[in-house]
């Protein structure tokens, strides 16, 4: 009798029932798997709940811990570093007020007749080593305003502000009026060395300078027209959108007459022949002055490659 039962077991157990996976579509080993995790579902659970149950706590005792520090530390920190921050901007401007900033300085308002229009010319002057202005200015006849716009002045620069071809007749009361300054400090992180940065930015060489005033040129035998020519080399390291130019004309050492131009995608390391032609009724010019006015702290005016 036992030794029925014996045969009767290895007989189950030699029967290999993975051969009936194929009817099911689901093997032993999964039914097992299954099984097992049925079996285990409710510890399962638990060591999940448990897990989120320590997360919870630590994450509790972090927060309370910095919040206690906080509380008993920090809060007192926070109060000096204000306190610091308040005693750091009192300086500031205690200093400010002791060392003011020097005004823009204006050298001189001019007017000059070409044809039946006038030209005006100023040139200021930023005194500030470190610091350079945004303004607004405005061309005015005692009251009158004849021309406003904006412009920028650099740390020791000199500018001229130009208008060509007005209409309106000026008297003796010409002024320029200068409004809404704007002071910025030059950023030491960003321009270590503002002089070289500027100079680098701004070598443009010009050459090849010939003037023919109106009674010399052959275009002028129904018109007075002033005849410019030169030619400008972009010697820096890069390249520009747009270069607007200051043309200032002297004759023994007085301003005889202005102009402005623009060169459009001046690139690094190419020459331009220029040459200008406008009314005009200057006699002679034994200098000309011809100066890019060009933002070069402003990253839009940069041909990018």
């Amino acid at each position: 009798m036992g030794k029925n039962k014996n045969e009767e077991k290895k007989k189950k157990d030699d029967i290999d029932i993975s051969q009936y996976d194929k009817f099911s579509g689901i093997s032993h080993r999964e039914l097992n798997i299954g099984l097992w995790i049925a079996k285990n579902k409710k510890k399962f659970i638990i060591s999940i709940i448990v897990i989120l149950i320590l997360l919870s706590a630590g994450f509790f005792l972090y927060s309370g811990y910095h919040y206690a520090y906080y509380f008993l530390e920090g809060k007192e920190y926070d109060e000096k570093l204000a306190q610091d921050l308040s005693n750091y901007d009192n300086a500031s401007m205690e200093y400010r007020l002791n060392n003011p900033l020097d005004s823009l300085e204006i050298k001189y308002v001019h007017s000059y007749k070409t044809e039946d229009k006038i030209d005006l010319v100023s040139e200021i002057h930023n005194p500030n080593g470190r610091y350079y202005a945004n303004f607004e200015y405005c061309f005015v006849d005692g009251e009158t305003e004849i021309l406003c716009d904006e412009d920028f002045v650099f740390p020791l620069e000199d500018k001229h502000l130009i208008a060509l071809a007005l209409d309106e007749n000026v008297s003796q009361n010409l002024n320029i009026r200068l409004s809404s300054v704007s002071w910025s400090r030059i950023d030491a992180h960003k321009y270590p060395d503002w002089s070289k940065y500027y100079n680098d930015h701004l070598d443009f060489k010009t050459e090849n300078i010939r003037f023919r005033p109106a009674r010399q040129s052959p275009l002028s035998d129904k018109m007075s027209l002033d005849v410019l020519e030169f030619d400008i080399k972009n010697n820096t390291a890069y390249s520009y959108w747009e270069v607007p130019l200051n043309i200032v004309l002297y004759n023994n050492s007085r301003i005889v007459g202005v102009y402005k131009h623009t060169l459009n995608e001046f690139l690094t390391g190419t020459n331009r022949s220029v040459r200008l032609v406008w009314p005009g009724t200057i006699v002679q010019a034994d200098e000309i002055k011809i100066t890019p006015r060009l933002n070069i702290i402003d990253p839009d005016i940069y041909i990018k490659y």
